[in-house]
């Protein structure tokens, strides 16, 4: 439990598919499986998200009265049953290839004949549309033919996110996300000026809607930019991809960090790596570098506020200069100013592995979710602060090695096609 004027927070990152693992976090937190909680459960009162995790956190905010354990497994459920490709679905819960017929031969999809038909026809109609602007745009173009023909190359172009849209409707509560008393943030990247745009839970409930939340997931070049307020907005990873900051701007004191990208060095780099799997590697060294900055600064704020306690001003300006190196310079100015800061307890949750190539963050079978689940259990389950370079008060501040290196043995992805494998989660499977 946390004491007077402390919160607890979770703090869900991006990362398409792979955000089942988060569940898996959710669900070790909420039912007090992990001794990061003192195993003891938890009913953060903040949450922050971005992309997926976004709506993870919607979900985690949008259930007033009901126990948070109880909401982690529902999530688990819309993971498993709906967002994922299951052999009686046609399809996956989130998005489609437009002009596949090949993709509506799962067996579930000839269990819903007449949806399929409403699927081709209306990609035809969107293919149709999109062809002809493309070919006025080949047309009236000033640029080189080179460029002109590499413009009509638009992976977006075919990828229908009306799966996801029907879902984060019939799933995210908007009246019952109003009368919620949690704290929620969500992050998206204004796609016009390039400027972070956080989202707070009024202003989703009250003024924007459920398309904030799309707009944080639209991960950009292959679902398309959400309008929000008339703003074009694409996926809050591009500049925020996990939320830390927010989360203790919000309140909390003691966080849970849910990252689902491993260390960079146990991303496998591919001899001839495809288009996916270098963007995808890219952005995580970008997300990796944010996050390793947010948690040096909540570390440098933990240590400048222990030597202010034990001896003033004086000392806390004598500190280690990779504190202030840190962040420490702005967290001190605040302290002067008499703006007050509260030591931080922070927990990461990451894999140990790769959760795979770059196409992973679209891979939704169910097997492979299931999977994932597991691992973010089995990770929060065994949590050791020891080894996973946790944020704590009368810690000594981290260092920048002391989150560049992997301290975990190696844990694959378990694909549960066995039913009789099943996980058992605490016994509650």
């Amino acid at each position: 439990m946390t004491g007077a004027g402390e919160r607890t927070g979770v703090v869900l990152s991006g990362g398409g598919a792979d955000g089942a693992y988060e569940v898996g976090v959710l669900r070790a937190l909420t039912q007090g499986a992990s001794p990061a909680t003192g195993y003891r459960p938890v009913d953060p009162e903040v949450y922050t998200g971005t992309s997926v995790g976004a709506y993870n956190a919607a979900i985690m905010c949008s259930r007033p009265g009901r126990p948070a354990a109880a909401v982690a497994e529902e999530l688990q459920e819309l993971w498993l049953e709906r967002i994922a490709n299951t052999v009686l679905s046609c399809g996956n819960g989130v998005f489609h290839v437009r002009g596949l017929p090949f993709q509506f031969l799962d067996p579930g999809c000839f269990l819903q004949p007449w949806q399929v038909l409403a699927n081709l026809a209306r990609d035809s109609v969107d293919l149709a549309s999109v062809g002809l602007v493309k070919a006025a745009q080949f047309a009236t173009s000033d640029t080189s033919f080179q460029s002109r023909v590499l413009s009509l190359f638009d992976l977006q172009a075919l990828i229908s996110t009306s799966p996801l849209d029907g879902l984060v409707d019939e799933t995210i509560d908007l009246a019952a996300l109003r009368r919620s008393q949690k704290r929620l943030t969500v992050a998206a990247s204004n796609w016009q000026d390039g400027v972070l745009r956080l989202f707070n839970k009024d202003e989703i409930a009250d003024v924007f809607g459920t398309d904030t939340i799309r707009a944080s997931a639209a991960i950009p070049g292959i679902f398309a930019p959400v309008r929000v307020g008339g703003v074009p907005y694409a996926d809050g990873g591009v500049l925020l991809n996990t939320p830390l900051n927010p989360a203790i701007v919000n309140g909390a004191t003691t966080l849970h960090v849910v990252f689902v990208d491993p260390l960079i060095s146990d991303i496998p780099l591919k001899p001839d790596p495809g288009t996916l799997d270098t963007a995808y590697r890219m952005m995580a060294i970008i997300w990796a570098s944010n996050m390793r900055k947010d948690i040096l600064i909540a570390s440098a704020i933990n240590a400048l506020l222990e030597l202010l306690e034990s001896g003033g001003p004086e000392r806390a300006l004598r500190a280690d200069a990779r504190v202030f190196r840190q962040g420490g310079w702005p967290v001190l100015l605040r302290l002067i100013e008499g703006r007050a800061y509260r030591k931080l307890t922070v927990h990461v949750y990451r894999p140990a592995s790769a959760l795979g190539e770059g196409e992973g963050i679209l891979d939704f079978h169910q097997e492979r979710l299931r999977g994932l689940v597991d691992m973010g259990w089995r990770d929060a389950v065994e949590h050791d602060c020891a080894v996973e370079g946790c944020v704590l008060p009368g810690r000594p501040a981290l260092q920048e090695e002391d989150l560049s290196r992997r301290l975990r043995p190696r844990r694959q992805i378990r694909d549960w096609r066995n039913p009789a494998d099943m996980p058992d989660w605490g016994g509650r499977g």
